[in-house]
């Protein structure tokens, strides 16, 4: 149990951290614009929350919500580290949000 705990808030973890480095690195950006673009993806986390769980809801399937939303996640965060631009991969990093925390609640 502890295993899964970690593995599922390791991405978020990794948010949280590199996030605004990620964003300065976009260009000539002050404080208070990467403080407004930070402030994005946690609006996605409770809009992926919202949407993937009255779908869950809706068609009664938990398990394959829960397996969808994980394996986008993991799709995404890899494909963040990967990518070559950094606009892409903090796009990237805001879909991992929008499907993280809608499998975490």
């Amino acid at each position: 149990m502890g295993n899964r705990n970690r593995v599922i808030r390791s991405p978020r973890f990794i948010r949280r951290l590199w996030l605004p480095q990620i964003i300065k690195s976009l260009g000539d950006l002050n404080d208070i614009q990467v403080g407004f673009l930070c402030a994005v993806p946690p609006l996605l986390d409770v809009l992926g929350t919202i949407v993937i769980s009255r779908s869950s809801d809706r068609r009664g399937d938990r398990k394959k919500h829960l397996a969808f939303v994980y394996g986008m996640s993991a799709i995404a965060i890899a494909a963040s580290a990967y990518v070559p631009n950094t606009f892409i991969a903090y796009v990237l990093l805001c879909v991992t949000g929008f499907f993280i925390y809608a499998g975490n609640h």
